[in-house]
C-alpha cells in the first residue's frame, strides 16, 4: 500500500491543518491521512472520480477537503514548525513500513511461484 508521489506542497497542507492539534493528535492523524488519501487514490483509479470527501488521492487535496479554513502559516510559527515535523516524521515512518510490507509480500509472490500457486488478486490490490 503506497502514497502517490508526495510532494512539498502536500506535505505544508497536511501540516497547516493539523497545526492546532495537540502534538500526540497530529500522529494519529497523520496515519488516517495517509489511509485515507490511499483509498481516495485507489478509489479515484477504479472509478475515474474523486473520492467525495477525501479528494483525488492526493495528501494536499485530502487536507484541504479536511481542513477547510486552515490559514497559511510561516515558518516562524511553533505549532506549524511541530506540525510539520510531524507530519514528514510520520511520513518516513509510513514510507518504512509500506517498504517492509511489500518485501514481505514480494517473498511471499516468490515462495508462491516456487510451489506453483500464483499470488493471487490479494497481493495484486496493494502492489500498485
Amino acid at each position: 500500500m503506497t502514497l502517490r508521489a508526495v510532494m512539498i506542497g502536500d506535505v505544508m497542507a497536511l501540516a497547516r491543518g493539523l497545526s492546532g492539534m495537540p502534538a500526540d493528535r497530529q500522529c494519529i492523524a497523520c496515519q488516517q491521512a495517509f489511509l485515507r488519501t490511499h483509498c481516495a487514490d485507489k478509489f479515484r483509479k477504479r472509478l475515474g472520480r474523486v473520492h467525495p470527501r477525501w479528494g483525488d488521492g492526493s495528501l494536499m487535496a485530502f487536507a484541504l477537503l479536511t481542513y477547510r479554513g486552515k490559514r497559511h502559516q510561516d515558518l516562524g510559527n511553533r505549532a506549524f514548525l511541530s506540525a510539520l515535523h510531524a507530519v514528514l516524521d510520520q511520513l518516513l515512518q509510513w514510507r518504512q513500513i509500506q517498504a517492509a510490507r511489500g518485501e514481505t509480500a514480494r517473498r511471499a509472490g516468490q515462495v508462491s511461484q516456487q510451489q506453483g500457486h500464483p499470488t493471487g488478486p490479494v497481493w495484486r490490490d496493494f502492489e500498485e
